[in-house]
């Protein structure tokens, strides 16, 4: 939440926006634009969606915010799926309830 009040609050002041004309741009309430960028409130996705249409970028799946992210992908690739059945083992289970 941080990461992203930080990155609205640099992009407000780069682009020269006033929460009141971000408010009327993106028809989110201003105080709740203010929360947002005092870290007191996680905004929803369609929040986030509409901030990011009227400021013309997309900030909040930014990579650059997430760099740890990059790190999780990468300890998690050699990893095998084990979230599925192999076909015997389906076929084993199967045949124990049939016996049941």
């Amino acid at each position: 939440m941080q990461r992203i009040a930080a990155r609205l609050a640099h992009l407000l002041a780069e682009q020269d926006v006033s929460l009141n004309a971000l408010s009327k741009a993106a028809v989110v309430n201003r105080q709740t634009i203010a929360n947002i960028v005092e870290g007191r409130v996680w905004p929803t996705v369609a929040v986030l969606a509409e901030l990011e249409r009227a400021l013309g970028t997309s900030f909040a799946l930014d990579p650059a915010l997430w760099p740890e992210r990059d790190a999780m992908d990468s300890s998690l690739s050699g990893h095998a799926d084990t979230t599925r059945s192999s076909p015997e083992r389906v076929t084993k289970q199967r045949k124990k309830r049939d016996i049941r």
